[in-house]
């Protein structure tokens, strides 16, 4: 059954929690196993790592996080409070720190 896109169900005003899933494909699984002779034992704490750097670029709180053999799920808080608080200056610093990464 489709589920209704993120956009619709959250108010960008409001802080709210959600629950975000995903599902990898293509074997490119969290599962500890070596596959093809390239070990991908490092993608879980890669994938960690990586959801607090873009919590904080985005004013996003990390509530819960879980990653299983060919799933991720995050718990999520949006903190439109402290996006209020941003200066443009501060929201377009944020961004070229970002794609400076990329």
């Amino acid at each position: 059954m489709p589920r209704c896109a993120r956009r619709s169900q959250m108010n960008p005003r409001r802080v709210g929690t959600y629950h975000c899933s995903s599902q990898c494909v293509r074997r490119s699984s969290f599962r500890d196993r070596t596959v093809g002779g390239l070990d991908l034992d490092h993608r879980r704490e890669w994938f960690h790592k990586r959801v607090e750097e873009l919590a904080m670029f985005f004013a996003v709180q990390v509530c819960d996080r879980s990653v299983v053999d060919n799933q991720i799920h995050l718990i999520l808080r949006n903190r439109p409070d402290l996006v209020a608080k941003m200066s443009d200056r501060e929201v377009v610093e944020r961004w070229l720190r970002l794609s400076s990464k990329s």
